[in-house]
């Protein structure tokens, strides 16, 4: 059996770490520092000599089963060298 306290310490934790849930909770957070949207707190913190503009290029996303085959192939390739 888990210990009350266990079960209670591994929710905090997940509550402080999973970050921001709902968009009520989003929007008082924006409130609490002084922003009204995400785009204005990005703006506001992200340089532009680095801020990403446009569409990211990205591949179609892969379903769980794909993604494992993937990375099956690449671990596929892996080489064990020894230093003898």
């Amino acid at each position: 059996m888990i210990a009350p306290l266990l079960i209670e310490t591994c929710l905090q934790f997940i509550q402080r770490h999973l970050g921001v849930v709902g968009a009520e909770a989003q929007e008082d957070m924006l409130r609490v520092i002084g922003f009204s949207t995400m785009d204005e707190l990005i703006n506001a913190t992200v340089p532009e000599s680095i801020m990403a503009r446009g569409r990211l290029k990205l591949p179609e996303a892969a379903s769980e089963s794909q993604a494992l085959q993937e990375l099956k192939d690449i671990a596929s390739k892996n080489q064990v060298r020894l230093n003898c």
